[in-house]
């Protein structure tokens, strides 16, 4: 294997790959983010990175997407390596997030660890929320967002909560700690910042507590500017438990189907990913539902009609990014890909040709596997390629299998 490296506050980072990789300076990306991450950690942790090196070392094949280790962390390639002037945006995310993420379990994991594996989630829930963090901090403008631990932050507060992480990591570094080290970390943050909450209290119920809840809000038709709103857990086998109709949701019995086909008709008003990403992830189970039903052709038109004006909007992507991918919009190219999956899975003619066309031309470029993996045009086209092939006679499925 071959080295990339740079010196950065008198410590070694390093990343080693095999040699074309390295000559190509596919590693050069990850050598770049690395070091404004450390530079980001250390400013928001207020802890400095512990040791004098850090190696990154991609290999061909890994079990996982990568692996932590205390001043080595090790990829596969498809994880680290890129050619950010043909990478589709997609394709960087995926790589951006994975290094944000196993640079993270440099602090969270190795220079503090879970006292035992019940509290794993110390290390990789963090690992996973500062996916997030980390990447809004190299991508301002790309919007993301994580779950029960943001939800925390928005409730303590952003710089309590970076005050409370910066304190668990100083006190239980080069040590171990289990979850209520963090919680009386975060407890305290408060405390100092006039503010009594028993966090623990708080957070046990979202992380002990089985199941999810599932909100239920009611107009009061006779009182206005009034709502009840009640609580219950959810299950997703309806017979386990006794529900009126009016209560079901559409795929776990709580809600009856027409309400989020009816809910589905503003789609075409969208702008952001998210609403469409919901929507798709809903309309796929239930496609493969009725695909055999005698009126499943009312469903399919009814369905391309609701997207139909924002595909044509859209458009497909250019072949060619020049170089200008850090300055695209993720959001909205994922909000492309989305919808351009969905067109064609339910079988827009206009949809399969021009997937047809483009895949064709991919081909016939010579272009390697390697490079499939993250050129800007084969993931949309790939992905409609798994897209009920049972049912589509898209070229595009037949020619992507050959070239496997």
């Amino acid at each position: 294997m071959d080295a990339s490296s740079f010196l950065f506050n008198r410590r070694e980072v390093r990343l080693y790959a095999r040699p074309d990789a390295i000559r190509r300076g596919s590693g050069h990306y990850a050598l770049h983010i690395t070091k404004r991450l450390i530079e980001f950690y250390e400013d928001y942790f207020k802890v400095p990175y512990s040791l004098p090196k850090l190696d990154l070392l991609a290999v061909p094949k890994h079990p996982y997407a990568a692996m932590e280790n205390w001043g080595l962390s090790i990829f596969v390639e498809q994880r680290i390596l890129l050619d950010p002037s043909m990478s589709s945006i997609s394709y960087l995310l995926d790589v951006t997030m994975v290094i944000v993420h196993e640079i993270c379990h440099q602090w969270f994991g190795d220079l503090v660890t879970p006292v035992w594996w019940e509290d794993v989630w110390l290390k990789e829930g963090f690992a996973h929320y500062f996916e997030f963090v980390g990447t809004d901090y190299l991508y301002p403008g790309w919007n993301m967002g994580a779950a029960l631990i943001r939800m925390l932050a928005n409730f303590m507060g952003h710089s309590v909560f970076q005050r409370g992480l910066q304190d668990y990591l100083t006190i239980h570094k080069y040590g171990n700690a289990a979850r209520n080290d963090l919680w009386n970390a975060f407890s305290e943050a408060l405390k100092r910042n006039g503010k009594y909450v028993n966090i623990q209290e708080v957070m046990d119920q979202w992380t002990l507590q089985k199941g999810y809840p599932v909100i239920t809000i009611l107009g009061n038709a006779t009182a206005e500017k009034r709502v009840t709103i009640t609580q219950q857990r959810f299950i997703y086998d309806i017979s386990a438990k006794t529900k009126t109709f009016e209560h079901r949701n559409s795929r776990a019995g709580y809600l009856p189907q027409n309400i989020p086909l009816e809910m589905i008709r503003y789609l075409s008003e969208e702008k952001d990913f998210l609403p469409w990403h919901a929507a798709s992830r809903a309309l796929y189970p239930l496609d493969k539902l009725l695909d055999r039903m005698e009126n499943y052709n009312v469903f399919n038109e009814y369905i391309l009609k609701q997207v139909a004006t924002t595909y044509l909007k859209l458009g497909w992507p250019k072949n060619n990014f020049n170089g200008s991918l850090v300055q695209a919009s993720y959001q909205h190219e994922e909000l492309r890909r989305e919808v351009i999956m969905l067109v064609c899975s339910f079988g827009n003619k206009h949809c399969h040709q021009q997937a047809s066309t483009l895949i064709s031309d991919w081909i016939s470029s010579n272009r390697n596997r390697y490079e499939a993996k993250s050129t800007s045009i084969v993931p949309s086209v790939s992905a409609h390629a798994y897209l009920g092939p049972s049912k589509t006679t898209c070229p595009c499925h037949q020619c992507y299998r050959g070239v496997l």
